[in-house]
């Protein structure tokens, strides 16, 4: 799986958190898609923290073959915004899978 990351309006510090994080999510998504698939697909993450409130916006939209699946969480935590993100993304990979195996 390739991975895409834009982040606007963060800090280096938390550049490198997200560097060390994302590719454990990364990682999880991959399993649950297969090897096969996820040799093809694409996840684009778009990271953005509003300095107004001390809050993160994460966005992850997943292509692969002709489907593309989209999840988005706002929380003032960055890692618990791509946990959220990530867990309704997995979530949309397994109701795809589902339809699949029937």
């Amino acid at each position: 799986m390739r991975l895409n990351t834009i982040s606007k309006n963060l800090s280096s510090s938390e550049k490198s958190q997200v560097n060390n994080y994302l590719p454990q999510k990364v990682e999880k998504l991959e399993k649950l898609i297969g090897d096969e698939s996820a040799d093809g697909s694409t996840l684009k993450v778009s990271i953005e923290k509003f300095n107004k409130n001390q809050a993160y916006k994460v966005s992850m939209i997943l292509g692969s073959g002709n489907k593309t699946l989209y999840s988005h969480e706002d929380s003032f935590s960055i890692g618990k915004a791509i946990d959220l993100a990530g867990s309704k993304l997995a979530s949309q990979i397994r109701k795809n899978l589902k339809g699949k195996r029937k």
